[in-house]
């Protein structure tokens, strides 16, 4: 995606955020998760790095394309359960979840609102 086409969707988001406040809650959620996954691909190379294994070794135990894991450590969005199983476990590791309430967060916002503002908006 090029710089322009980021900045659109960016002042969009923004926009969406200051005229709809379920948009700018499940917006703030979404950067959160956007967080955690990148601290979790963080996580998963420091953790092949600390093994002394490199990105081709690990793709070749995986059954994948070093490229493969490239992007599992440096890309966006999701990590699949079962691409991060399968890393984890080609590392020999054991892969542990844990899921725990959170202090600050009893409900989390919906994914529907957010596409009824952006309706919306786009309607406008």
């Amino acid at each position: 995606m090029s710089d322009q086409n980021t900045k659109g969707i960016a002042t969009l988001r923004a926009r969406l955020a200051d005229s709809h406040p379920k948009f700018a809650a499940a917006d703030a959620f979404e950067h959160e998760i956007e967080g955690a996954c990148m601290r979790l691909r963080g996580n998963l190379k420091a953790a092949r790095k600390s093994l002394g294994i490199d990105q081709s070794s690990l793709a070749e135990k995986m059954q994948v394309g070093q490229p493969m894991i490239s992007r599992i450590e440096n890309g966006t969005g999701d990590i699949g359960v079962k691409t991060l199983y399968r890393y984890v476990n080609a590392l020999g590791l054991a892969l542990v979840v844990d899921i725990q309430m959170s202090a600050d967060r009893t409900q989390t916002p919906s994914p529907e609102p957010t596409a009824t503002a952006v309706g919306e908006a786009l309607e406008n």
